[in-house]
């Protein structure tokens, strides 16, 4: 990876952080983060941000740290799980465990229906 890439990684980031933080101040994101309002600035401009930092903001403001590190996938985690989710494959094994589960109840509770 060259200088290059990493310029074109770190502008993503900053872009990503910034359209999380939307409207709210600064100095209101770095609380919610809790950070220092200076530092979460030098972050929002240069996208060169700490692991534990993304980590905070994932959670803090439940979006997926894949996406905000990378772009890549959804923003919102339970967008991810619902795409997932809407996968046939996904969906039939999905069926499967349950019945089956379903099954293994009422068989451990003989008598019962």
């Amino acid at each position: 990876m060259d200088g290059t890439d990493m310029v074109e990684i770190e502008r993503g980031v900053a872009f990503r952080l910034n359209e999380v933080r939307g409207g709210m101040p600064v100095r209101r994101f770095a609380q919610r983060v809790g950070i220092n309002a200076e530092t979460a600035r030098r972050y929002l401009d240069s996208g060169r941000v700490p692991a534990a930092v993304i980590a905070q903001v994932s959670r803090t403001f439940r979006v997926n740290s894949n996406w905000l590190l990378t772009g890549d996938g959804c923003r919102d985690p339970q967008a991810e799980v619902k795409r997932l989710l809407r996968n046939t494959a996904t969906h039939d094994l999905l069926a499967e465990v349950g019945g089956r589960l379903d099954r293994a109840t009422r068989q451990a509770q003989p008598g019962e229906s």
